[in-house]
Parts: C-alpha cells; sequence; structure tokens
C-alpha cells in the first residue's frame, strides 16, 4: 500500500529527518485549558503558531528589547524565525511521551493547559524522540482526532 499524503508545501528539505519514524504511538499534549475538544489548529507547528513563539521567546524579546527600543517584538520575532528556520524541530509539533514526562519537564505549563492522550498513526505522519519530548512532523492536513483529556 503506498502513502500519497504530502509534507507541507513550506517545509524545506531534511524535514522531517530522515532518522524519524512512521510508528502508531500514544502521546501527550499540553492544550489551552478552555479547549475541550481539540482541533487542528491546537497542533500547529512554532513556524505556525507565533503564540508558541512568543512564550518561548518571552524572556528574549524583553531583554532585545531593552537592548534596541526601537525595534518591535515582531520585529524580533522574525529574526527568529530566521534563526530557527533550519532547526527540523521548528516544524513539528511538540508531544511528551507520557503525562509524568510533561509534568515534570514543564510543570508550569500545566498552570494554562491541560494534557490530552493523542493517538498518532503511522500514517499521519513522522515522529522523533525517546522518552520524554516527541516531535511530531504531520503529513499536510492531518492531527489527532478523539483526543481524551487525562
Amino acid at each position: 500500500m503506498t502513502n500519497n499524503k504530502q509534507w507541507p508545501s513550506d517545509f524545506p528539505e531534511g524535514v522531517p529527518p530522515e532518522d524519524a519514524v512512521a510508528e502508531d504511538i500514544m502521546l501527550v499534549r499540553a492544550i489551552k485549558k478552555e479547549v475541550e475538544i481539540p482541533t487542528e489548529k491546537d497542533f500547529l507547528p512554532s513556524y505556525k503558531d507565533t503564540e508558541q513563539l512568543k512564550t518561548r521567546y518571552r524572556r528574549q524579546l524583553v531583554m532585545d528589547i531593552a537592548d534596541d527600543p526601537d525595534k518591535s517584538p515582531d520585529e524580533l520575532l522574525e529574526k527568529y524565525l530566521i534563526e530557527l528556520k533550519d532547526n527540523s524541530r521548528f516544524y513539528a509539533v511538540s508531544f511528551f511521551s507520557d503525562l509524568s514526562e510533561l509534568k515534570s519537564r514543564v510543570p508550569a505549563l500545566l498552570k494554562s493547559k491541560n494534557a490530552f492522550e493523542a493517538k498518532i498513526s503511522k500514517d499521519m505522519g513522522k515522529h522523533k524522540g525517546n522518552k520524554g519530548h516527541i516531535s511530531v512532523w504531520f503529513y499536510e492536513g492531518e492531527y489527532p482526532k478523539g483526543c481524551q483529556m487525562l
């Protein structure tokens, strides 16, 4: 059986990395508390979700704005985007191997988000990572459906 699915057209060459695997796996993701049923927008990779970027670079933004107050946060985010462009994980969606890994690695995240368990099937994309943080690259239009809140 052949796979006719396509990677997003804006993935650069080398994304996903060659050592990413396609297999069925259960993973955990933190999603905004107000979400009861996750949708495609809850599984955006960093490069498509500026809120993730702002959260990730909040501390850096504060320091950079202090150094150059004439630059806007959006200009600085654009700079960060250029720096991240060659990092394959920037095009992936972040998950954790289980709830205990999520709690131990980013406990503050669960103050504003709920944990959801998601089944990632091999026909949805590829993933890379061991116990702990897992990066998942989804084919165009694919995302986990039927997630369960933990």
